[in-house]
């Protein structure tokens, strides 16, 4: 079985395997560059835009019944000893598709942290549908902790153009609690 790739970002390429035609794409948005965010309380975005290949925004009616849409983010987290709350949320537009807030049970020094979030277009137009939900993993003293809000259905807007994004927030501001993201792509398939 053979693999497709579509060198161009929000360009759909068609491809027949096995007598059946869809769309293939292999991503929108592909961070380049480290993005760190500390020091802050103010809602941020985990995806470094300069130097990225292609966009976190979906063009209006891009999408399909069926399309798949991925999020990918890892890096690495840590606090201060006065441990604050995080809070991660996954954006398509103005919807919020999931948050999640979390005090962690101990300081987190160099955590390895991963945010994937997936979800499948169900309906399209100005009160489309979308389901799935995401999962935060990192680790804390060598043990693993993975957090998830329950998958759900939003209500989405596919006629709009609309940006894919996941954001960070600190409850508290200090130079120890950072998280740096070495990795992050968005991608949609079909």
């Amino acid at each position: 079985m053979g693999q497709f790739i579509n060198p161009t970002p929000m360009a759909a390429v068609t491809q027949t395997i096995r007598g059946v035609t869809g769309f293939v794409d292999s991503g929108t948005f592909t961070q380049t560059a480290v993005k760190t965010v500390n020091t802050t309380v103010t809602q941020t975005t985990l995806m470094n835009v300069t130097g990225a290949i292609g966009t976190k925004t979906i063009p209006a009616n891009y999408l399909s019944v069926g399309s798949r849409l991925k999020i990918k983010i890892t890096g690495i987290i840590g606090t201060h000893t006065v441990i604050p709350t995080v809070t991660f949320r996954v954006l398509f537009a103005a919807t919020d598709l999931g948050n999640v807030a979390l005090l962690p049970a101990a300081q987190i020094v160099n955590g390895y942290f991963e945010l994937t979030a997936n979800y499948t277009v169900a309906t399209l137009g100005a009160t489309g549908t979308m389901l799935g939900g995401f999962v935060w993993s990192y680790t804390v003293g060598g043990v693993s902790v993975v957090v998830s809000p329950n998958p759900s259905t939003y209500t989405i807007d596919t006629t709009a153009a609309s940006a894919l994004d996941a954001l960070i927030t600190w409850s508290a501001s200090h130079a120890s609690n950072t998280i740096t993201t070495y990795s992050a792509f968005t991608e949609i398939v079909g």
